[in-house]
């Protein structure tokens, strides 16, 4: 995908990019690079099979790329930029974004796995994550496209408890049906979780596990 064909999809999807860039906020003062300017070379990311934030920095010294952003700098944004914008990101915008973004997707064919009975399965996936440094629980569906539902931040060795709490959010955030079945690792691999998945979500729970005698 190129930039032109990525702007058709942002036109086509009525995705308003432009609105999510003015709600998200960071705690930098007077920035000269807008937290809407990192949100938005970090959302991209995956679009331009970018894996680490010095890739990004090299992307956004392109005269194009900085004709994209509208930007009159010489970079867009630097890694180091990104770093620490992304170290004081309020949480709450981007909840918001993420529940917004997953009902404009929801309904196409982006979503959910397709089983050989023509049923389309919401499939969940829930994991910790230390993207840039930072611990966090993810939740995504999982499909022709991962969209991403929730994020909760925690310190190491709490991811356990930061799941319950995202999980819960997305119940709360999400109608009845929207999740299937919600995959995770063998550290979820406890009652608790179980019972939340059935109880709460309404869902089915497999765990990865290489321990033959579960």
């Amino acid at each position: 995908m190129n930039i032109g064909s990525f702007s058709r999809f942002l036109e086509d999807k009525n995705i308003p990019i432009k609105e999510w860039e003015k709600k998200v906020q960071d705690n930098r003062e007077r920035p000269q690079i807008l937290p809407g300017t990192i949100f938005k070379v970090v959302r991209e990311m995956p679009i331009w099979g970018q894996k680490s934030l010095l890739e990004v920095d090299e992307f956004c010294r392109e005269d194009y790329v900085r004709k994209w952003h509208q930007s009159l700098r010489k970079i867009v944004a630097s890694d180091t930029t990104i770093e620490r914008s992304l170290e004081g990101y309020h949480q709450e915008p981007l909840r918001e974004i993420l529940t917004e973004e997953f009902k404009i997707l929801n309904y196409g064919e982006v979503t959910g796995m397709l089983l050989p009975s023509g049923r389309r399965m919401r499939v969940s996936i829930v994991d910790g994550s230390n993207f840039g440094g930072i611990y966090a629980a993810a939740v995504i569906i999982a499909g022709m496209v991962n969209i991403p539902l929730d994020i909760e931040l925690y310190t190491m060795g709490k991811e356990l408890v930061a799941a319950k709490e995202v999980l819960t959010r997305v119940k709360r955030n999400l109608k009845e049906g929207s999740i299937d079945i919600v995959l995770s690792d063998s550290l979820y691999l406890n009652q608790h979780h179980i019972l939340q998945c059935k109880n709460e979500l309404g869902c089915e729970s497999l765990i990865k596990t290489e321990d033959e005698s579960i």
